[in-house]
């Protein structure tokens, strides 16, 4: 990339575009998190200069209201420090051991490896951050909203500030709409406007109102679709995320046993055309023998045929023979100990109640001999 922009732009630029792409892509940057900040003080403002004054004005709105709104302020405040600066669930030379006891190698998508950069042999469900620059434990992503990773020790608080905005946007919006409604109703063009339609003198209502509101509401309105959509992200966002906790699967693992059921189906549909080109050959080679007896075919011919059959066997490594055992449509997850205590693990990940994953992996000659060599991987 640098240097095809070098080529293009000059070295001066493609020195900048590496910088600019370090920076924003692989380091602990406040871009996205000071953007957050920007988005959400810029809508707290306006619904203050312009919802909030009509509250007073609005008598289905009561007065609790007035002690929902910092609360639910203060809220987000408290589940945003707190996910900046919890511990993800750092893994260091001093504490995996324990965390290599807490997860076992599943033989999946976990075998036992040597973290280069850290030099320990790196705990099932635990990821190096390249970002971070430290392995985490129950790695679930680097969340660039809070310029940290979500692991083990912080997934709860990332919830958290997730539903925390959540409840922010759809309180913001039942709000503002009450807002909005009750000045419309209200207002003397809309009772002119219901006179003249009960009247039969007026046919485009619809109209008329969204006139009036966008004359009337438009920072409002503004405002109403703005917490709406994000309301409505956010959910489907947090019902996702609880979904992977009722599976006891990290964003992570997610990706790797999809990753692992296309590599093993690959690598089957690879063995199985090699198997039956072999077979083809094999029989095709025979053909050529009777011939050559016959006398049909001259030495050169033949020679140029077997060339043309020559098959390369695809490479199967030591974990291959272990994958290629697997049902890719039904791989098993060890770390699934039922719905409740999947939740329970994600909230209290430092009790003492937690157990150990009801299911051991199988183990083999094969992946015993694989454990022993200890591959290094980041």
């Amino acid at each position: 990339m640098r240097i095809l922009t070098t080529k293009i732009c000059g070295t001066k630029i493609g020195v900048f575009s590496t910088f600019f792409q370090k920076y924003f892509l692989y380091s602990r940057n406040p871009i996205i998190l000071l953007f957050y900040l920007l988005i959400t003080g810029v809508g707290i403002f306006f619904f203050f200069k312009d919802v909030f004054p009509f509250f007073f004005e609005t008598e289905s709105l009561g007065k609790k209201h007035l002690i929902l709104i910092p609360l639910c302020l203060v809220f987000v405040v408290f589940s945003l420090l707190i996910s900046v600066l919890s511990d993800p669930g750092t893994i260091t030379q001093e504490n995996y051991k324990m965390y290599i006891q807490k997860y076992p190698y599943d033989n999946q998508i976990f075998f036992p490896r040597i973290c280069e950069t850290c030099g320990f042999q790196k705990p099932a469900r635990s990821k190096h951050c390249k970002i971070l620059n430290k392995c985490i434990s129950k790695y679930d992503h680097y969340c660039g909203w809070l310029i940290n990773a979500v692991g083990e020790k912080n997934y709860r608080w990332f919830l958290l500030f997730l539903i925390s905005n959540c409840i922010l946007c759809f309180y913001g919006f039942y709000f503002i709409l009450k807002i909005v409604y009750s000045q419309l109703v209200h207002s003397q063009i809309f009772m002119e406007t219901v006179l003249k339609l009960e009247t039969g003198f007026q046919k485009d209502l619809l109209i008329v109102l969204l006139k009036i509101i966008l004359n009337n509401q438009s920072k409002s309105i503004a405002l109403l679709f703005l917490t709406l959509i994000m309301g409505i992200s956010l959910l489907v966002f947090i019902l996702y995320h609880f979904y992977l906790i009722s599976k006891n699967v990290t964003t992570n693992e997610k990706f790797k046993l999809s990753d692992l059921k296309n590599y093993i189906i690959q690598k089957k549909k690879q063995l199985k055309y090699y198997k039956l080109l072999k077979k083809q050959q094999i029989e095709y080679q025979k053909q050529i023998q009777i011939l050559n007896r016959l006398k049909k075919l001259k030495n050169m011919e033949i020679t140029e045929q077997i060339k043309k059959l020559n098959i390369q066997k695809p490479e199967i490594t030591q974990t291959d023979i272990i994958l290629l055992k697997l049902d890719p449509n039904n791989l098993e997850n060890i770390y699934n100990q039922g719905f409740w205590k999947n939740f329970y693990q994600v909230f209290f990940p430092n009790s003492p109640h937690l157990h150990p994953p009801s299911k051991q992996p199988t183990q083999n000659k094969t992946t015993n001999n694989l454990n022993n060599n200890n591959k290094k991987d980041n």
